[in-house]
């Protein structure tokens, strides 16, 4: 689920955007399942020029903690893979967690 509200007045912008990804199957029989997550954006902008805005961006606004992508599958470290050690691998839950809170200024320019 996505949603977000756009807010504009004069040369100011505001957006505010909130995504939510529910547990889903991480693989086909549905035994391993994801972590819910949830994450909140906010953006304002102002307008200085016709071509000139200036930005502010905050990534993660809750700071909330949790994975922003997740996969299971089977892996081996590359000391097992050199060794031959490894075998088929260790199915396990791979990661990418949600980054915490962060700030972005921006300028952008048209031509």
């Amino acid at each position: 689920l996505a949603a977000g509200v756009l807010w504009r007045n004069g040369p100011w912008q505001a957006n505010l955007r909130w995504r939510y990804l529910g547990p889903r199957a991480l693989e086909s029989t549905n035994t391993v399942r994801s972590q819910e997550s949830s994450v909140l954006n906010l953006a304002l902008r102002y307008k200085l020029q016709r071509d000139l805005t200036l930005g502010l961006d905050v990534f993660n606004l809750t700071n909330q903690s949790s994975n922003d992508i997740e996969y299971f599958y089977a892996s081996c470290s590359a000391r097992e893979v050199q060794t031959g050690a490894c075998g088929s691998g260790i199915n396990d839950r791979h990661i990418h967690p949600l980054e915490p809170r962060t700030v972005r200024v921006s300028a952008r320019m048209s031509f």
